[in-house]
C-alpha cells in the first residue's frame, strides 16, 4: 500500500474505484465527483440501473475513458441525497 495525500482522481492509477448504488443516483460525496469528473460512465450506470443491471457482487469496470478504467462497485441499495 502506498499512501497518496491527494484524491483518487489525480493518483496516477490505471483503475479507480467508484462505490455506486442502485437506483442510478450519484448525489453526494466521492460518487458525485465521479458523475461531475464522468459524465458519460454515469449514463451508462444510470442505464445498467434501469435495466436492474446493478446488483450486489455485480461489478463492472467502464473503459470509456482510456487508458484509465472506472471499477463500478456497487455498495447500497438505497440512494444517498
Amino acid at each position: 500500500i502506498k499512501f497518496n495525500p491527494s484524491t483518487v482522481f489525480n493518483s496516477g492509477a490505471q483503475t479507480i474505484t467508484n462505490t455506486i448504488n442502485y437506483v442510478g443516483i450519484m448525489g453526494a460525496g466521492l460518487a458525485f465527483e465521479f458523475k461531475l469528473r464522468y459524465p458519460n460512465m454515469f449514463e451508462d450506470y444510470r442505464k445498467r440501473c434501469s435495466l436492474c443491471m446493478v446488483k450486489t457482487g455485480v461489478h463492472y469496470i467502464y473503459d470509456g475513458y482510456r487508458p484509465q478504467l472506472i471499477y463500478n462497485f456497487p455498495t447500497d441499495r438505497t440512494s444517498v441525497v
